[in-house]
């Protein structure tokens, strides 16, 4: 144990490979000026997938970056965040913030010709805390890279810089908003200038920790000590889990046949009022099987023949569970209609019963020698956010509640929708409905946004 506390130090605090230099703090200089200017620009616009494709480009053009998965994550980051430009849904754009970070970060994370397939859930939180650890050594790193190979003079006054710019721009900033006459004296806009020295600052950290993530050496991740379950364990948690999901299974089958309609309606629901009802409640319970049946399988000693028997039947009782949630989710969107929340549900639906049938084979021992699962589902999450962004989900919401009238949908809704959906709701006053703040200047297009008001010229007088 001590062996294993002992190397954790070593690992959160590896040396450098490539220590920095002032290239790369020009590099990251200047993915804060396009961080800057993406963000006031506003992130859903020509600047903010800019800004994501100008960090890529840095990180690649840094040359710390050897390894084939982790060129490949920074060069597809890109593809991510040039939706920004694309798409205004709100349902959309914070998952490819999301996404484009965590492939900029996993991209700098294996720079070292790490493989993604090698990292399963323990590996990607050790590397989060190494990551998290760096990231206060990123300012030291970025002002040696600065001073390198220079006289003590210059670095002294490059301390002292450091010091002095954030200081008198916070209080020029105090003193302009308190006195008039001080505000008019400096005659700028100071509370900009600020906006401007804070958003450099953090786009150049930024791209500062992630070189500097780059730059580390190749160090193992420590062995932990994971928590085992003994065969009579597992074997209890398993059978009951499977005497649960076959419980809810027969009820199922029961609620088909007319004596569960009838059972249904002397408690006083109709059927379809029984099965338009807990799907996310159904989605929860798909969710923790699942989550336990990766545990056990992670934990189980001696697994055996016995394992893979109960599992399998653990996961062929839970693609019951969501079939019947798909089935529940549908009757209910034929009576109140579509919305964003309930697309998303059935993509999580599919999602989770297409990864159930993954753990299914990860179980069996297909390639067991490697903790692949993890980057698996990280790729079909992927492939997922990037297929909607491609189909336009509100455009398809708008669509469907058109040409499907459900007795209970409310047509207000339409009109909440973000100028994504305009283009298949243009002639109708939904299309009138929907707001959006305007925008000038080159840097701020949005081709959603763009079409919109195009097509509100024409359509709303």
């Amino acid at each position: 144990m001590s062996s294993i506390a002992a190397g954790w130090p070593a690992y959160l605090d590896a040396p450098l490979e490539h220590e920095a230099s002032r290239r790369v703090v020009v590099l990251a200089l200047v993915s804060g000026l396009a961080f800057d200017v993406g963000m006031r620009s506003g992130v859903a616009s020509v600047a903010g997938a800019c800004a994501v494709a100008v960090v890529a480009a840095v990180m690649l053009s840094a040359r710390h970056i050897r390894g084939v998965h982790a060129t490949s994550m920074v060069a597809a980051a890109p593809l991510f965040g040039a939706w920004l430009a694309v798409r205004m849904s709100p349902w959309l754009l914070p998952f490819d913030i999301i996404a484009a970070a965590a492939l900029l970060f996993l991209g700098a994370s294996l720079a070292q010709d790490g493989s993604l397939f090698d990292i399963g859930l323990p590996q990607a939180a050790a590397r989060a805390i190494q990551a998290a650890t760096q990231g206060f050594l990123t300012p030291a790193f970025l002002i040696r890279g600065t001073v390198h190979g220079s006289g003590t003079k210059l670095r002294r006054i490059v301390r002292a810089l450091a010091i002095t710019v954030p200081l008198v721009a916070v209080l020029a900033a105090l003193f302009a908003s308190a006195d008039a006459i001080f505000a008019r004296a400096v005659d700028i806009n100071v509370s900009t200038a600020v906006q401007h020295i804070v958003l450099v600052a953090i786009g150049t950290i930024g791209a500062g920790w992630l070189l500097r993530i780059a730059s580390l050496r190749k160090a193992d991740v420590p062995d932990v000590a994971k928590p085992t379950l003994d065969r009579i364990e597992w074997t209890i948690v398993l059978a009951g889990l499977d005497v649960v999901l076959a419980a809810f299974a027969v009820a199922q089958f029961v609620a088909l046949s007319s004596g569960g309609k009838k059972l249904l309606h002397t408690a006083g629901f109709t059927y379809a009022e029984y099965a338009r009802s807990g799907f996310f409640q159904l989605l929860a319970a798909v969710t923790i099987t699942g989550l336990v049946l990766i545990a056990l399988h992670a934990s189980a000693e001696r697994g055996g023949a016995r394992f893979r028997v109960l599992a399998f039947a653990a996961i062929a009782l839970t693609l019951v569970v969501v079939v019947s949630a798909f089935h529940r989710l549908t009757l209910y969107e034929h009576a109140y209609g579509l919305t964003m929340l309930r697309l998303y549900v059935h993509i999580a639906i599919v999602g989770a019963g297409l990864l159930l049938v993954v753990l299914a084979v990860r179980i069996a021992g297909v390639v067991a020698h490697r903790p692949w699962f993890a980057a698996f589902a990280g790729i079909v999450v992927l492939a997922t956010l990037f297929g909607l962004n491609v189909a336009n989900p509100e455009a398809f919401v708008a669509r469907y509640n058109l040409s499907h009238r459900s007795a209970h949908f409310d047509p207000s809704y339409l009109g909440g929708l973000s100028t994504d959906a305009v283009p298949a709701l243009a002639g109708t006053p939904a299309a009138c409905e929907v707001t959006s703040a305007p925008r000038h200047g080159p840097f701020t297009f949005n081709l959603s946004l763009s079409r919109a008001t195009t097509l509100r010229k024409e359509f709303c007088r």
